[in-house]
């Protein structure tokens, strides 16, 4: 019995080990949001922009730095220097007090000893009229303008992600209506072989040839399409860093709901106030008007403080303890003084200030081109949206009368009444203006989305 039992147990747990690896290695599903999310945390490019802010934020926290904490700097010194013992007024030992001795280089390489000296100071700035100031202004700027270039590139990823989606989505629409027909054309086929085989008058072996030819065509199209759906398929989980062969993408069909659009002067509004780049470019204004500033500090003094610490030691010197005396090498001193330095090279910091404010009314006049451009595009974009709008509902129209046609050119084969050209002919139309209906789709639900993004939307975001 306790065999039975552990070997049941044995089992249970097999079979539940086996269930839990079968789960965990189930195909993955992702989503359109979840590769927009996951793209704008992870991939390559937003990572990079990612540095880019991290070292525009280094360069605000050394601004800020500067203007409560001093530069210190430390200086180590080490080296041989010629010993000497006794002090300045006393003469040289042995020779005789007052007594002029002079050594010769020879002697003096003879006696050598070590000394060190350390060497530590400090300046930190108290007033600087305003140029401290302005280099923080600047970089909390270019740090601003970083975020937004970042939010610049989510944009463009964002777009070719829903792009690569909505191609998967149109390949997969188009791929499912030529299966659909194939389906359809493969019972044409056995009633034409059952006609043939019985004599019957309504098929006849050109039936046979045109259908097989037609079927061929279409079998071209299907292995085209399916190249496509797989190309686009690639594309978006190579985009999404999803490089399992085992993900799928949680597709939907294509949405045929047409929405009301606002005006065009709203988007035209939301783009001049939302896009990234535009926002990139203002806060590049503000950082370099900041620096237009900084410049025109050096016009004036900069009031200081400054410090140190001085240490040396020689062992082989008796160090000299006279004030009147300087000892290069036996010492030890330090104090704080108030300190000012003017630059006076007024004309070299004149050309500074050209160039600064040359660049800074450049990106003046940038910024009214770059809001002309941005109107431009709204408002093409705008057009387009409306354009696909009418090209809908003229082909839906055309493929409720084509869909009407195939199917009635059908029933009228089945009954001996049609010819098999012209249930062809009704396929081809069907076939032809469907794919219109869905290309026709697939440009509005494209050029919505340049639309809302070119109105500054971000899809990365949730319930944006």
């Amino acid at each position: 019995m306790k065999f039975l039992s552990s070997l049941s147990t044995f089992i249970f747990l097999s079979i539940l080990i086996i269930a839990t690896f079968h789960f965990d290695v189930q195909a993955k599903t992702v989503t359109l949001h979840y590769c927009l999310e996951k793209t704008a945390r992870e991939h390559p490019l937003i990572l990079k922009e990612q540095e880019k802010i991290a070292e525009a934020e280094s360069y605000l926290q050394e601004a800020r730095t500067s203007r409560f904490f001093p530069e210190l700097k430390l200086r180590l010194f080490s080296g041989p220097v010629p010993d000497a013992d006794g002090y300045f007024y006393d003469g040289i030992p042995g020779i005789g007090t007052g007594d002029d001795v002079t050594l010769s280089t020879w002697e003096k390489l003879q006696n050598l000893g070590p000394f060190f000296r350390i060497n530590f100071e400090g300046v930190q700035p108290i007033y600087t009229f305003g140029g401290i100031s302005s280099l923080i202004e600047a970089a909390n700027a270019g740090v601003e303008a970083k975020r937004h270039q970042l939010n610049q590139e989510k944009s463009s990823l964002s777009e070719n992600l829903i792009k690569l989606y909505l191609g998967f989505q149109l390949a997969q629409e188009v791929l499912e209506v030529q299966r659909d027909l194939r389906h359809e054309l493969e019972k044409i086929k056995d009633k034409i072989e059952e006609w043939l085989a019985s004599g019957s008058p309504h098929a006849t072996h050109i039936d046979r040839l045109r259908l097989k030819v037609f079927t061929a065509l279409l079998d071209k199209e299907i292995l085209a399409s399916e190249k496509g759906e797989k190309q686009a398929r690639a594309t978006f989980l190579e985009l999404c860093q999803e490089r399992d062969p085992e993900t799928e993408i949680a597709i939907q069909p294509l949405s045929e709901e047409i929405i009301s659009l606002p005006d065009v002067q709203e988007f035209i509004a939301q783009a001049l106030t939302n896009r990234p780049e535009m926002k990139a470019l203002k806060a590049a204004i503000i950082a370099k008007e900041a620096f237009v500033s900084r410049e025109k500090s050096d016009y004036f003094p900069r009031i200081f403080l400054a410090g140190g610490i001085y240490y040396g030691v020689a062992p082989g010197r008796t160090p000299q303890e006279n004030v009147f005396i300087d000892d290069d090498f036996n010492y030890f001193y330090g104090g704080i003084v108030l300190g000012l330095e003017q630059n006076l090279s007024f004309h070299l910091s004149r050309i500074r200030i050209r160039r600064a404010r040359a660049e800074y009314r450049e990106l003046i006049h940038g910024l009214s081109a770059l809001e002309s451009a941005i109107a431009i595009q709204v408002s093409k974009d705008y057009e387009n949206v409306e354009e696909s709008m009418k090209r809908i509902s003229k082909i839906r129209e055309g493929m409720k009368a084509a869909r009407t046609w195939m199917f009635a050119s059908m029933e009228n084969y089945y009954l001996g009444v049609e010819k098999i050209s012209e249930v062809i002919d009704a396929f081809g139309a069907y076939l032809a203006i469907k794919w219109q209906f869905f290309q026709a789709i697939y440009d509005y639900q494209k050029t919505l989305m340049e639309l809302y993004l070119s109105a500054g939307k971000q899809p990365w975001i949730e319930n944006e």
